[in-house]
């Protein structure tokens, strides 16, 4: 009897272990925006360049992969903090004409490697900013990374919160950029 409800005991605590979302929410935040234009007029564009649809994939010892998709287009969302972050800097975004800002998201990507014992979660953010003022140029490239590690399997929760950190921080950065923010208010 004591063996049996061992094994059933070792079955459910696996199975509630085991079982994760299919989908990934994307809610990334921004922090304080400082002021870098006087109402500059600013056309945003923002493409998923991405080969896959994924964001979190999850390689496990002996099994198939697992990728998880987001909840929501991480274009679309990163269209929304960029229009947020540009708005608060002091930019009047357009619909057309210059100058103009194209952000385009490289790689937005999550891999867990799991143990049967551990586990490490390496995400990647690539984005490449495109602008353009008249005749004029600039192609800048931001990137982030981050880093988790543990005990069991990956925790769902905490896998979330970093990509949200990560693009929050990079959205942030970009919107903040010294080199961008000069060129797109300098007099043509």
């Amino acid at each position: 009897m004591k063996a049996a409800l061992i094994l059933l005991s070792g079955l459910l605590l696996t199975g509630c272990a085991g079982h994760q979302p299919n989908l990934i929410a994307l809610d990334p935040q921004l922090g304080p925006i400082s002021q870098q234009a006087n109402q500059q007029v600013l056309h945003l564009t923002v493409q998923d360049l991405r080969t896959a649809n994924y964001v979190v994939k999850f390689d496990r010892d002996k099994d198939a992969a697992e990728l998880i998709s987001p909840a929501s287009s991480p274009r679309v969302q990163l269209n929304a903090l960029l229009s947020k972050g540009f708005r608060e800097a002091g930019y009047r975004l357009s619909e057309s004409g210059q100058p103009s800002v194209t952000v385009e998201l490289r790689q937005l990507l999550t891999k867990v490697h799991e143990s049967s014992f551990s586990f490490d979660a390496d995400s990647n953010i690539l984005i490449t900013v495109i602008s353009r003022r008249g005749q004029q140029t600039l192609t800048q490239e931001f990137r982030t990374t981050g880093q988790q590690s543990g005990a069991f399997g990956a925790d769902f929760a905490s896998l979330e919160l970093q990509l949200n950190k990560l693009l929050g921080e990079i959205a942030q950065a970009i919107v903040q950029d010294k080199d961008l923010n000069q060129f797109l208010t300098q007099e043509a």
